[in-house]
């Protein structure tokens, strides 16, 4: 019995008021702020008038697309964790052509007074735009940089100035995958050795320094390793994103 009642609160989380105009609580990779929702608050009225023109339209096949792609994309995806705006990007298609419809329908039989208050939206419009791209380029860079690889930058960074102490770079790739290509972009000169835990350190390189480098994690006390320092960004959890030791 949980399931369908699960599935069914996914699945209308995807026409929920708070999602989609007030507060969005899915990944901030999309949004750029958990400020802001699916639609932006202003294409409200838009899409109310856009979605009555709709359904009382003539046109039937524009009709039919434009709500099967709106009822069946979150039908699709409501197996999953919901709302995922990712998973959910086709809604972009219904929701862009209701809010034309319904601004379209505004400006061509409203009357001088709705007019008025079709100017007052547009404007109010420009003002949440504006302020969504200034969330996005002067706040979100910093306050969401470990989603957009910073961690791995900052790693690369570490391990350069390091790199000239240690005979070579080891980098456990366990819980650190696809790094290869990290290293690759923010310095293709420098050339780690990728392994797996079950790497152990060579024989020949017994009196050699090692930088080692792997998921945070606790070291033993009677470990023979020296933890160098914990990799952080510079943000408000101050999330550690890699350890560096010396084996």
């Amino acid at each position: 019995i949980a399931y369908p009642l699960i599935y069914l609160k996914n699945y209308l989380s995807y026409f929920s008021l708070q999602e989609l105009f007030i507060k969005a609580q899915d990944n901030v990779r999309f949004y750029s702020s958990s400020e802001f929702g699916f639609l932006f608050r202003w294409q409200l009225p838009f899409l109310i008038a856009g979605l009555l023109v709709l359904l009382r339209g003539k046109s039937k096949i524009i009709k039919k697309i434009v709500l099967s792609i709106l009822f069946i994309v979150p039908a699709a995806v409501a197996i999953a964790i919901s709302p995922n705006a990712l998973r959910a990007l086709l809604l972009t298609i219904p929701f862009s052509i209701i809010i034309a419809i319904g601004i379209q329908s505004v400006f061509q039989y409203a009357k001088l007074w709705t007019k008025a208050s079709f100017a007052i939206i547009n404007l109010f419009g420009i003002y949440e735009t504006t302020l969504y791209f200034h969330m996005f380029t002067s706040h979100y860079p910093n306050t969401h940089r470990v989603f957009w690889g910073a961690a791995q930058k900052k790693m690369v960074e570490e391990a350069t100035n390091y790199s000239k102490e240690y005979y070579a770079i080891v980098i456990n790739e366990t819980f650190l995958p696809n790094e290869k290509i990290h290293f690759l972009f923010y310095n293709d000169k420098l050339k780690p050795l990728f392994v797996n835990s079950s790497w152990q350190k060579p024989l020949e390189w017994n009196n050699k320094r090692i930088l080692y480098i792997r998921y945070p994690l606790e070291t033993p006390p009677n470990a023979k390793i020296k933890v160098l320092k914990n990799i952080t960004l510079d943000t408000p959890l101050k999330e550690a994103v890699a350890q560096f030791l010396e084996l």
